[in-house]
């Protein structure tokens, strides 16, 4: 994207102004503040005075109970507040952490943007701010910086500008904090499809998908470009027998089969599996365990994770055994997870 406006930096400066205010989470001790810029509708209009939407603004921040997987993401709490406006757009959004350098938004963060309405994924620009000026190398990174002073430094004017060759006769200049100015098209470039699509919408989607696989009746429904096996380490493991498009049609059959195990289509109607091949042939599936709290379902992936670690130890278990029970090494080999896919009931 463009380079970073004098108002960009005055955002970032704001950004940084709240964090420094906030006691740091008491789990992870690392702040997180996010600034969500917004044009507002009056009475269906576009408010003509502050048009340019920024003169509105949300804040959010990261924060976190005793278990860590209930807690929250900056981005996601300054969101939520913006249910209750009459929004036209959202025009920007800010993010600076505890980090020396600028710090990308996680997954769910990236995800839970994009699927929100006015939020334009090609266009709208995403700040990331570090901690440490480029110029004068103030550091106001870690969780330490919470005083009046810290304040006070972010406050007053870097010097750093008068000895730029750029920047001749300037005696002032706000500090360059390593901004990074990106796009959420830039940050999440494949969404699902079933993004900014209601429940029902998304299971019509999917059903449409389906019908239209079954009704061509092809026997190899993933074609992969050229040869895929050395990409996917299946020649390097001895699987030299089955091809990548294969072994990819295999794995989405069973993470298909693996998804209508889910029975609460009530709770929502899109079923996830996933399915992983090793690299001794084995494969796994699972399924996507729903719970009524959307918050506490247990991803189809990520009920993977146990055979993938189980398999993955088994060097050091299959030593032990050779120690204790003269086994041959080859079962002392680890294996790999080589491809993964994760579908829903429709192959989506």
């Amino acid at each position: 994207m463009d380079s970073c406006s004098e108002v960009d930096i005055q955002h970032l400066k704001l950004a940084h102004r709240h964090r420094l205010s906030l006691i740091p989470p008491r789990q992870s001790f690392f702040r997180v503040v996010a600034l969500v810029f917004y044009e507002l509708l009056v009475q269906g209009q576009v408010n003509e005075e502050e048009k340019d939407g920024r003169t509105h603004m949300v804040i959010g921040a990261n924060d976190e109970p005793c278990s860590i997987q209930g807690s929250i993401c900056a981005e996601r709490a300054a969101l939520i507040q913006l249910r209750f406006l009459p929004l036209k757009r959202i025009t920007k959004v800010v993010i600076v952490t505890d980090s020396p350098n600028a710090i990308t938004p996680g997954m769910l963060c990236r995800e839970f943007m994009t699927s929100h309405t006015m939020i334009c994924i090609d266009t709208m620009p995403v700040l990331l701010g570090g901690s440490i000026c480029c110029g004068c190398k103030l550091d106001l990174s870690g969780p330490d910086h919470t005083t009046k002073t810290s304040l006070l430094e972010l406050e007053r004017y870097c010097d750093c500008a008068s000895n730029s060759k750029s920047n001749v006769g300037e005696t002032k200049s706000h500090h360059d904090f390593r901004v990074t100015k990106t796009t959420l098209a830039e940050l999440y470039p494949h969404p699902s499809p079933y993004s900014r699509l209601c429940s029902k919408e998304a299971d019509k989607l999917g059903s449409s998908h389906h019908d239209m696989i079954h009704s061509e009746k092809l026997t190899k429904k993933y074609p992969l470009a050229g040869n895929q096996n050395n990409s996917f380490g299946l020649v390097k493991y001895g699987l030299e027998n089955i091809t990548a498009e294969d072994a990819l049609s295999r794995l989405i059959l069973l993470s298909k089969e693996a998804s209508h195990h889910d029975g609460k289509r009530a709770l929502h109607p899109i079923q996830y599996g996933a399915a992983v091949l090793f690299s001794d042939g084995t494969t796994e599936s699972a399924y996507q365990k729903k719970a009524l709290e959307y918050g506490c379902t247990l991803d189809a992936v990520g009920q993977l994770a146990h055979s993938i670690q189980a398999k993955g130890r088994s060097r050091l278990r299959g030593e032990n055994i050779n120690t204790e029970m003269k086994m041959s090494d080859d079962k002392s080999s680890p294996s790999l997870p080589l491809i993964l896919v994760q579908t829903d009931q429709h192959g989506v």
